[in-house]
């Protein structure tokens, strides 16, 4: 079974420690208490006859994590907002706080230690957090981009902050295995990181190499992480909101700001082993960011990105594989928008999630279809502020929409929409 793995890292900082209690949306409750001298802690739940518990304790943070009979979250709270396990741990310890203490309340029996760094998970009735989320980096990193791989295993690249922001990467199965350790794919501050499978099984890194003048760059590396083409400049500028990804020709387009041509929309495309096919193209002459690419199932590709020269608006212009522009700029939105996601659905539409700024930050969608017509105008899929948008389409053609309900402490909630823009699941959270 094909699955989607989100990734996600909050950076939070700590306030003074008090009684959190947490309604979920069934009307459930939770509460912990925390106490200064961290020399007692009781958690109490209400209503999960069949729960897991996780818990950690270190010089002063704490964080709980609630899950239900299936392995799914129900709640997690800190001292702060929700954290989560693995953002706890990721926090606690790049916080110089190292988990150093595990509390086994005198109150609650059966607990067993998990292997996730030291937590504890309490079997309330027996069942076993099933998908427990998994630290991939052990140290405080930028999550910037993760890839499906053709054997099943997936790929996340990130700017490790607690060494010197190299550019790195993980490879795990689906099952949350580690295949590759932590692997520095560029030696040096790298940032604005987007991942791409190749047609061959090989993994197309781009990214803004901070100690190269900024240069856009990119590495190839085979899908059990061996390096197969080192870092190669695909344009001498500065660059930002690098996104790359793979035509349906086996190609690999790379859509980017040029912060030396001022900020222009532009793209380049490249063969499967790294040779020019196309050289810097500008895609939109005005300045852009948010930038989200979908190839088409014709063959072509929708670039969708804010235009900040008019108003902030959303737009798209459609590409061929050669870089000829098949349809020049259309607005999809009228209102000021960012946090851009786009996906193709099976029967060839494209899916734009976005954070419509002109109507309370709502998260919103429209649909088109591959020529540029709108199939759905303008629809709102979270009636509140939110933000972070990670738009993907699932096997069954319907589409998975990924984001931070900030209405909702930033929970991670996700909605799914079928490719004509029907609600298939209202907004569930999911982290």
């Amino acid at each position: 079974m094909k699955k989607i793995i989100i990734a996600l890292l909050l950076l939070l900082s700590s306030v003074a420690i008090g009684q959190v209690t947490y309604k979920h949306n069934a009307g459930k409750y939770g509460q912990v208490w925390y106490d200064a001298e961290y020399e007692k802690s009781h958690a109490t739940i209400a209503g999960y006859d069949s729960s897991s518990i996780v818990l950690l304790k270190n010089d002063g943070y704490w964080a709980v994590s609630i899950y239900d009979n299936e392995g799914v979250k129900v709640f997690g709270v800190d001292s702060t907002m929700d954290m989560g396990i693995v953002n706890a741990l990721n926090y606690m310890t790049t916080a110089g706080y190292p988990v150093n203490d595990i509390l086994f309340p005198q109150d609650i029996q059966n607990w067993s230690i998990n292997s996730l760094k030291g937590s504890v998970g309490l079997d309330v009735k027996g069942y076993e957090v099933k998908h427990e989320p998994a630290v991939f980096g052990g140290t405080l990193n930028t999550v910037n981009s993760c890839c499906a791989l053709p054997d099943g295993n997936f790929m996340i690249a990130y700017s490790d902050v607690d060494n010197s922001s190299f550019g790195t990467f993980v490879i795990y199965d689906a099952d949350s295995n580690l295949v590759k350790a932590p692997s520095v794919f560029n030696s040096g501050t790298t940032t604005y990181i987007s991942a791409t499978a190749l047609s061959n099984g090989n993994v197309l890194i781009a990214f803004r190499d901070e100690s190269n003048s900024n240069y856009g760059t990119f590495v190839i590396y085979d899908s059990q992480g061996n390096l197969v083409k080192s870092p190669a400049v695909f344009t001498q500028a500065a660059v930002q909101s690098n996104v790359a990804k793979t035509l349906t020709n086996g190609q690999v387009l790379i859509a980017f700001r040029d912060c030396n041509n001022s900020y222009y929309g532009t793209f380049v495309i490249y063969d499967a082993k790294g040779n020019e096919v196309c050289e810097p193209t500008i895609f939109a002459q005005t300045d852009v960011i948010y930038i989200s690419v979908s190839p088409l199932t014709d063959g072509n590709v929708l670039i969708a990105y804010r235009d900040n020269n008019n108003s902030n608006r959303g737009t798209f212009v459609i590409a061929g594989q050669n870089g000829n522009i098949v349809k020049t700029a259309t607005t999809f939105s009228t209102g000021a928008v960012s946090h851009i996601s786009s996906t193709t659905n099976n029967n060839g539409h494209v899916l734009i999630a976005f954070r419509d700024e002109a109507n309370l930050n709502y998260g919103t969608l429209v649909i088109y279809d591959s020529q540029g017509n709108l199939i759905k105008s303008p629809t709102v899929f979270e009636s509140g502020a939110s933000a972070f948008f990670t738009a993907a389409t699932l096997p069954d053609g319907n589409a998975l929409i990924a984001y931070s309900d900030e209405d909702n402490n930033g929970y991670g909630t996700s909605v799914i929409y079928d490719d004509m823009g029907n609600e298939i699941q209202t907004p569930d959270v999911f982290y």
